[in-house]
């Protein structure tokens, strides 16, 4: 059998590797890490497998999931083989639940799997059932062969003859000869023997026979007992009978006096909550006036006091202005260089001009631009929070159909992990409807704003055309030339002219006055607004709303508080509950029963059923402790026939394993005196091979004990006293010698895993000519993290077909 070509489609780290062997002596050479555990792990699998040897259920090693790959959901691989001139061509899937195992002929492509074992337990073909002739266990004894470094001589001496004790006879390490006897006398010692009456399981259950004889004569005894105080419990249990229905009518008594009591308490409640609903009936009505702000108001008072100077003051102004102005307009008739009515045409242009152009200019000022950028500037905020939501929502929906999809591939439980995306779409279904709304409030508040500006704007354009006009009107480009020409005509006349300055400055006043008397007003406006009235009025309403509402609250927790003192620990449907009870009784007779006295017979009735119940507790305690004493009889008799069953089915299973360790004993026997002589001269040829003749004459004793001849001495040497360098080579040694001796015909391939790093140059010279010769015989493939095989085997101009993992 020769082992081909591997190619790794994903296993462990490798992904589509491929690696080629060919017949002879093969080298696998990789440093640490490279995966040359992996490829010799993959070998293995091909052929067995990731499953636990000799189970009744299919069970995985630790394998499996060690070279499970990480990053690809596949793990699967092939391994062609060469038998009898044909090329087999294992393909196998390693996945859980979806393992399979198929076996094709490589040149001709005919599926050939039907031809292999099917296992069972496993539920997958065997391919190793047919030309390798091995199960898991004995491949990894024999052919197999793994380091044994950093082990004492004593723990690979102790190797050695634990796989020979294994292996001997049946070379199943699970079914093993020894293993079997062992578990055999085990359990025979386990059982006891008729001799060891006391200690063994067979010794305790005659004691336990004769103890339960005993007890059934004691239980009779305390039987006759138990019937004699069963007749005084009777008689005590019938007077405390007629006790508790003398105690139930008072307590009953009791019951109605404290049901009276509730009702009162009930009633006041109920009249309580029914003001307390009124309250927060009224304060819900108020709710709206809880944020006004007490302390604006005298801030409030000022600004209105302040607007009200300011007001007088400018009515004071405009008269002294009108006056002004028909002592202008009377001059300027007076004045007879003037032309025919320019210079009053063009004074009351001008200042029909200064007040386009303070109108203009208001409208200018209130013109708040910077709300509206703001508003904008929220909106598209809101805007891109509510796009995020969406995409949220459509990621969130995506995210659970894809954990849903790879649940029902992977395994069904990982779906339930859909449900966190699901409840995240919810969420963004409701907090998207949430910024939808708010955003369309927004884009109507937007709206209103843009048409007052528009409206602002087309009265400013309006006013700008009208000034435009005056200018036009008097040839002037701006009001710098109006005021000039306005001042060439004012020097026709000096009286003019003071009247005119005077006027002016009347003006610049009024225009003071009116700036500032906007600002108060804008100041005045802000808090109305903040407080959502519309004047003073209105504030002083709010005002005293508020404090009714402040008023309400305080009224509503005394009351709460005094509602909480009468319920005590009590509720409401308790209080009502317990009312009911006397409903349908007439109160004065209620009020009839005295509570002391009531108290005082119960109290009297409580003692003396007491002290009943305690007779009864003691005779029921003393028959209980009597029961105790003694089980039934017939448990007790129905125990004895069980146990005599144990006792007899003991003897029979003791007389049934001794029969069987003999019967093993006398079979191992034989197959040793057959299996020794030929392992013996099989293990000593390979040590004689590989210790260039030092130790020639090995012997497997009947006890599976290993011994060697010295050569200097003649005497036998127990392994335990061999060097570790030596004990190794024995190991290697004995355990291809056994696969020699039971696959003698079949030259199945030598696979060594970093076996030789305890050998030195000369030992490890001497096994590579071992399995130079062998590789003439059968395929070897040496894995090694070392060049030194490789360098020897170049000296001595073998040669290998080499293999260098990256």
């Amino acid at each position: 059998m020769i082992i081909r070509e591997m190619i790794l489609t994903s296993f462990g780290k490798f992904h589509n590797k491929k690696v080629q062997f060919k017949d002879g002596l093969n080298i696998v050479y990789g440093n640490n890490e490279a995966g040359k555990t992996t490829i010799h792990k993959f070998i293995e699998g091909m052929f067995f497998g990731f499953f636990k040897p000799y189970t009744k259920r299919r069970m995985y090693t630790d394998d499996y999931e060690k070279y499970y790959p990480w990053d690809n959901n596949d793990y699967a691989g092939v391994l062609k083989y060469s038998y009898d001139d044909v090329i087999y061509r294992i393909e196998r899937n390693f996945i859980k639940g979806n393992e399979s195992v198929k076996i094709i002929d490589d040149k001709t492509g005919e599926d050939v799997t039907y031809m292999f074992q099917y296992d069972k337990v496993k539920r997958t073909v065997d391919p190793s059932s047919i030309h390798l002739g091995l199960n898991s266990v004995v491949y990894n004894n024999t052919i197999n062969i793994k380091q044994l470094a950093s082990k004492t001589e004593k723990e690979l001496a102790k190797e050695v003859k634990d796989n020979l004790i294994n292996l001997g006879g049946s070379m199943d390490e699970d079914i093993s000869v020894k293993k079997v006897i062992d578990e055999l006398t085990k359990e025979l010692n386990e059982i006891g023997t008729k001799k060891k009456v006391k200690t063994s399981p067979y010794g305790k259950i005659i004691d336990e026979i004769e103890r339960l004889e005993n007890e059934k004569v004691k239980a009779i005894k305390i039987m006759n007992q138990v019937k004699e105080l069963q007749s005084e419990f009777n008689e005590t249990y019938e007077g405390i009978r007629g006790l508790k229905e003398t105690k139930l009518l008072i307590e009953n008594n009791l019951i109605l006096l404290e049901s009276y009591k509730a009702k009162d308490k009930y009633d006041k409640v109920v009249k309580l909550s029914e003001n307390i609903g009124l309250i927060e009936k009224d304060i819900v009505s108020l709710r709206n006036y809880q944020t006004i702000n007490p302390e604006e108001y005298t801030e409030i008072i000022r600004l209105e006091n302040t607007l009200e100077n300011l007001i007088e003051s400018l009515q004071k102004l405009e008269q002294k202005k009108i006056k002004l102005e028909n002592k202008l307009k009377r001059t300027l008739k007076k004045d007879k260089n003037m032309q025919e009515g320019n210079l009053e045409n063009l004074n009351e242009d001008f200042y029909r001009y200064e007040e386009i152009e303070e109108e203009r200019d208001k409208l200018l000022y209130n013109n708040d631009d910077s709300k509206l950028i703001l508003f904008r500037n929220r909106f598209d905020e809101k805007e891109k929070g509510f796009r995020k939501i969406k995409m949220y929502k459509f990621s969130s929906i995506i995210l659970s159909i894809i954990i849903g999809v790879i649940g029902a591939i992977i395994k069904p439980i990982y779906s339930l992990i859909a449900i966190i995306p699901i409840i995240l779409f919810i969420y963004f279904i409701v907090a998207g409807k949430e910024k939808n709304d708010y955003l369309n409030k927004l884009a109507i508040q937007i709206e209103g704003i843009e048409k007052e500006r528009d409206n602002t704007k087309k009265k400013i354009i309006i006013l700008e055309s009208e000034m435009k006009d005056i200018l036009i009107k008097y040839e002037c480009l701006n009001k710098t030339d109006l005021k000039r020409k306005i001042h060439e005509y004012s020097n026709q006349s000096k009286t003019t002219g003071l009247l005119r300055q005077e006027l002016e400055e009347l003006n610049q006043e009024i225009k003071a006055l009116k700036k500032e008397k906007s600002i108060y007003e804008k100041e005045l406006r802000i808090i109305l607004e903040k407080n959502n009235v519309n004047n003073i009025e209105e504030y002083k309403q709010a005002l005293a709303k508020k404090k009714r509402y402040d008023e309400l609250i305080k009224q509503l927790e005394n009351d709460n508080s005094l509602l909480t003192n009468i319920l005590g620990d009590n509720s409401v449907e308790y209080l009502k509950k317990k009312s009911k009870k006397c409903d349908k009784i007439n109160s004065d007779e209620i009020k009839k029963l005295n509570r002391q006295e009531l108290e005082e017979k119960l109290k009297h009735l409580s003692q003396e059923l007491n002290n009943k119940q305690q007779e009864v507790t003691r005779l029921d305690v003393t028959i209980k402790n009597l029961m105790k004493q003694s089980r039934n009889i017939v448990e007790i008799d129905e125990e004895i026939i069980r146990k005599t069953e144990i006792k007899d089915k003991y003897e029979e299973k003791m007389d049934s394993l001794q029969l069987a360790i003999e019967t093993i004993e006398k079979i191992s026997r034989s197959i040793q005196i057959g299996f020794a002589p030929k392992l013996n001269k099989k293990v000593s040829e390979i040590i004689s091979s590989i210790t260039d003749g030092k130790y020639n004459d090995v012997k497997i004793t009947e006890n599976i004990d290993i011994k060697v001849v010295d050569p200097d001495t003649h005497n036998h040497i127990d392994i335990e006293e061999l060097s570790s360098g030596t004990v190794d080579q024995m190991y290697f040694a004995t355990r291809f010698g056994i696969i020699d001796v039971i696959k003698e015909q079949e030259k199945l391939p030598l696979i060594l895993d970093d076996c030789f790093v305890q050998y030195d140059q000369e030992r490890l010279r001497n096994i590579l000519k071992f399995l130079k010769r062998e590789s003439e015989k059968r395929q070897v493939i040496l894995f090694s993290c070392h060049t030194r095989e490789k360098e020897l085997l170049d000296m001595m101009n073998v040669e290998y077909n080499y293999v260098e993992l990256s």
